[in-house]
């Protein structure tokens, strides 16, 4: 696991989301449509353990700071090809009790744009379309340690948003 804060300088404009398959819990959307919130980009796939066990830490950040001005975008990309039936990641986002936008990244385009190599990969992006915050691995009861950094980079950049 290994959290990054970008400085100003090394700062990148996340790229646009590419999807490959269903929109969840939402109308298609794009990363543009977001400007002027502060988005966590959700690397995932149902089948990752550390994937599930991180959903917990999500919705409680979703939960609390979604009505100042915080979004969750869940890109889900399968490891195996069963994961790339819609039906199954919609029976997932159920049983998971994910209530934020989801969409299916089939041919790995937005994960590619976004150069992830491991589930989960978490990307936090300021109201001007940046990629601030960068956090790969788990992040639950079991791994906590990537919890405090990420919601304080959430805290901060929300502030900034103000």
């Amino acid at each position: 696991m290994w959290a990054f804060l970008f400085s100003a300088s090394a700062q990148v404009a996340a790229p646009e989301f590419i999807p490959s398959g269903e929109w969840f819990n939402s109308e298609a959307l794009k990363l543009s449509d977001l400007k002027g919130q502060v988005v966590l980009v959700e690397m995932w796939t149902f089948g990752c353990y550390n994937c599930y066990r991180s959903i917990p830490t999500l919705g409680s950040f979703y939960d609390t700071y979604q009505k100042q001005g915080f979004e969750i975008i869940g890109v889900h990309r399968p490891e195996f090809d069963y994961e790339k039936d819609a039906a199954k990641v919609q029976e997932s986002l159920l049983k998971y009790q994910v209530t934020w936008p989801v969409f299916q990244d089939n041919d790995s385009k937005t994960w590619n744009a976004y150069g992830t190599n491991a589930w989960p990969t978490f990307y936090l992006v300021d109201k001007n379309g940046m990629i601030r915050y960068k956090h790969r691995g788990e992040i639950s009861e079991k791994y906590p340690a990537g919890i405090a950094p990420l919601e304080e980079a959430i805290k901060t950049l929300l502030a900034e948003a103000l």
